[in-house]
């Protein structure tokens, strides 16, 4: 086929925001710069931090890392649409500073978009709760992949086969199904066409933590017709938030303090998002739910898992 000798070419331009978190970068962006890679575009959001040394002595070793900053803190939304419109690729890779890509995890995603028809293909994204210092990447991922695997025999049983609840909308885009699905909308770390990507783009709207924003342009893109594939063979896995701080889990020293700061732009940037996107929903799931009931489950959740703090905290897995 002729795409697979164009899939040999560098085709995929990675967009990864960055807020504060010149600490991680060292670690979680050569990750990206995988054969498929045409450029690496770091969009630092105006961190106070020493991002932009980080990013450059990285650069200094890859030429095809660009750095561009933002003249102002204006969360990640606007950091992907200047990302979106300064890229050259035929493709769009959106990751992020807290998580690292696993090696082949390009090449898998371009392969399914073309398998699949697709316009955009998510990868597997599961939360890392523990990581060995001092690695190198080789053992880092051998690390990542063991607990992926012990984390899924532990749930062997309790797995529920549907990727997403079609009304509180909670995805479990860290189970690695059989093989790729078709889904209406994917977890963040996705690749798509940059035609497709330009004609979308992010709502800046979203504020905060800016909750749900990747899913408002999934969503919108589904929309129109564009066809969204799971792929769980690629893993973006999010480091632990022992280490993956800063960005928007930055805030007050108070633990209690920053936490109802994060659930409250959840919940306000829930509630737009489903507002503004209630016949897409409806589209999407064939389900007439009224965005007050959404809301209400999505609340519900959260206040299950403010209660459930104390008992995390006292065995070491703080979210």
């Amino acid at each position: 086929r002729l795409w697979k000798h164009a899939m040999s070419e560098q085709s995929i331009s990675v967009i990864v925001p960055t807020y504060k978190r010149a600490h991680l970068l060292s670690l979680t962006l050569p990750t990206y710069l995988q054969p498929e890679t045409s450029e690496l575009i770091v969009v630092d959001d105006c961190s106070p931090d020493k991002t932009r040394e980080v990013v450059e002595s990285l650069a200094a070793d890859d030429p095809r890392i660009r750095y561009i900053r933002t003249d102002a803190n204006r969360k990640q939304p606007h950091a992907k649409n200047l990302g979106i419109s300064n890229a050259r690729g035929e493709y769009l890779y959106f990751g992020d500073d807290d998580s690292v890509l696993l090696p082949g995890s390009l090449e898998r995603l371009i392969t399914t978009l073309h398998d699949y028809g697709a316009l955009i293909v998510g990868a597997c994204a599961p939360y890392i709760t523990r990581l060995s210092k001092d690695k190198d990447f080789s053992s880092i991922f051998e690390e990542i992949l063991g607990e992926i695997e012990q984390s899924e025999r532990l749930q062997k049983t309790k797995i529920n086969k549907r990727l997403i609840d079609p009304v509180s909308l909670e995805a479990r885009f860290n189970i690695r199904t059989k093989e790729p699905v078709e889904v209406p909308f994917v977890q963040a770390s996705f690749l798509v066409s940059r035609e497709l990507a330009e004609k979308i783009c992010f709502d800046e709207h979203y504020f905060g933590n800016c909750y749900r924003e990747e899913t408002d342009f999934l969503i919108r893109a589904h929309n129109t017709g564009a066809k969204i594939i799971y792929e769980p063979r690629a893993i973006q896995a999010n480091l632990p938030r022992s280490i993956a701080i800063g960005g928007a889990h930055d805030g007050s020293s108070n633990f209690l303090i920053r936490k109802l700061s994060y659930f409250k732009s959840a919940l306000g940037n829930n509630w737009y998002f489903l507002t503004k996107n209630k016949e897409a929903l409806q589209k999407a799931f064939g389900l007439n739910i009224s965005p007050l009931h959404r809301q209400a489950v999505f609340a519900m959740i959260i206040m299950r898992v403010i209660v459930s703090y104390p008992l995390r905290k006292v065995i070491g897995h703080e979210l």
